[in-house]
């Protein structure tokens, strides 16, 4: 559906207002019926409007939404447009809130109105939702919804707090260091050589790379770039080798198992067959070292082979709980979730806390040559007895 702006001439004056339709015609038709001779119609697109549908909605509003919608889904009432705009703010969520309620008012079902906005509810959200609504599970499977993206915004904070020094130093130290070479060593080399100092040899090589930086500073701008699309590049292409990295790797598996058993949690809360659960839950991953041995086991369970006697590669966590075939499995499936994201996280901690020496002893390493060139000049003009 689009959003569209109109302006009518009704009960003898002029009138204007918003229209969703899912196009001209359609809002013309829509307009008509209550009256209104249509006389301008466009379709509305504003700045925030258009950054929503480019932006991706954050994991607190996703979480807004999913316990308005379970609220709505408890008392049988369709999801209210205003009340979900206003839990979600003014940004992207909100927009594409908006939609999902429009999808739902025109009775389209809840799965599939969420699979029309991916912006806020991504794959395999509307796959559980699809199952939970035929088995009527629905209440319980979006509560765990809802708790899954709280908990996933934690680890993610705990991450992005583990990873703040390192970044911080490198963007602080790397302009300094430049700034450096670009402008104080010229300046000071220029200050000596009117005194009629001659400047040691590693002086005058790290002042020649200052002029060179201040002249070509279009071309190191140009390199820089192109190193960090390469890197970029290289990380997407490589992301595969990732997990064998030997601590960082660890971590990355461990992670990718918790996604795993988070998601198949919620698939069987919502009833799922075992193959789609299975299928469904190996979706979530990108590393191959989980999602292979999943991908196998649903192709084998989809042919009827037992449960318990396809879980090779597996997590010896994970292959315990299905092998088990508990009747509270989806609890036990999320604690094995949550265990396996703390570990994960606190190795990434762990490796982050062993880089920060490093990271400073190699700033202070620089910054220290680079004082001691410039205070060389000085020391050859010392008249020592």
């Amino acid at each position: 559906m689009s959003h569209f702006a109109w302006q009518a001439y009704a009960g003898g004056r002029r009138r204007k207002g918003h229209v969703w339709a899912d196009g001209p015609k359609q809002a013309i038709l829509a307009l008509e019926a209550q009256g209104h001779c249509v006389l301008r119609l466009y379709e509305r697109s504003t700045i925030r409007e258009t950054l929503a549908r480019i932006l991706p909605a954050p994991d607190r509003d996703r979480q807004s939404v999913l316990r308005a919608l379970a609220a709505g889904v408890r008392a049988g009432a369709r999801p209210d447009r205003t009340q979900l705009k206003t839990c979600c703010g003014t940004g992207a969520a909100a927009y594409w809130a908006a939609r999902l309620c429009d999808y739902v008012q025109a009775g389209v079902p809840l799965s599939v109105a969420m699979e029309a906005v991916p912006q806020l509810f991504c794959s395999p959200v509307p796959q559980i939702i699809a199952a939970a609504e035929k088995t009527s599970t629905l209440p319980a499977v979006m509560d765990r919804l809802e708790s899954a993206l709280a908990r996933k915004s934690h680890q993610k904070a705990l991450m992005l707090k583990s990873i703040a020094y390192p970044v911080t130093t490198l963007a602080l130290a790397v302009p300094l260091i430049l700034v450096a070479s670009m402008v104080v060593l010229p300046e000071v080399a220029s200050v000596f050589e009117q005194a009629g100092v001659k400047l040691p040899g590693p002086t005058m090589a790290l002042v020649r790379l200052g002029l060179w930086t201040r002249r070509s500073w279009g071309l190191v701008v140009a390199i820089f770039t192109v190193l960090m699309l390469a890197v970029c590049y290289l990380a997407r292409r490589g992301i595969g080798m990732a997990p064998h990295i030997p601590v960082l790797g660890r971590a990355l598996v461990d992670a990718g198992w918790a996604g795993f058993c988070l998601t198949l949690a919620d698939c069987v809360e919502a009833k799922m067959p075992p193959s789609e659960a299975l299928s469904v839950a190996a979706g979530v991953v990108v590393w191959e070292q989980v999602r292979r041995p999943a991908l196998d086991a649903s192709a084998a369970v989809g042919l009827g082979v037992p449960l318990g006697l396809c879980l090779s590669g597996f997590h010896p966590a994970v292959k315990r709980e299905l092998s088990l075939q508990r009747e509270d499995m989806a609890r036990r499936l999320a604690e094995v979730a949550w265990s396996l994201e703390s570990a994960s996280a606190a190795q990434v901690e762990a490796l982050v806390s062993a880089l920060q020496p490093v990271l400073t002893t190699l700033v202070a390493v620089i910054v220290g040559a680079a004082s001691i060139l410039i205070c060389l000049p000085a020391l050859s003009t010392m008249d020592i007895p």
